[in-house]
C-alpha cells in the first residue's frame, strides 16, 4: 500500500493515463535492469581483465 501511494506521488500522471504510465513504469524498470546488467558484465570483464594482469605478473 505505502508503495504504491509513493509510486502515485513520484508520477505527476498516474490518474489521467493509467495505461501510459504503466508503460513509462515498465520502460523505467527495463532501463534500470539494463544499466544493472552493463553494470555486472563491465565488473566481470575488469575482474577477469584484473585476474589475468596479475597472473602475467605473477609468472
Amino acid at each position: 500500500m505505502g508503495e504504491a501511494k509513493r509510486r502515485r506521488e513520484s508520477d505527476p500522471n498516474f490518474g489521467k493515463k493509467k495505461k501510459a504510465s504503466l508503460a513509462q513504469q515498465a520502460m523505467k524498470v527495463m532501463e534500470k535492469m539494463s544499466t544493472l546488467e552493463m553494470l555486472l558484465w563491465t565488473l566481470i570483464l575488469v575482474s577477469s581483465v584484473t585476474t589475468v594482469i596479475w597472473s602475467i605478473r605473477a609468472s
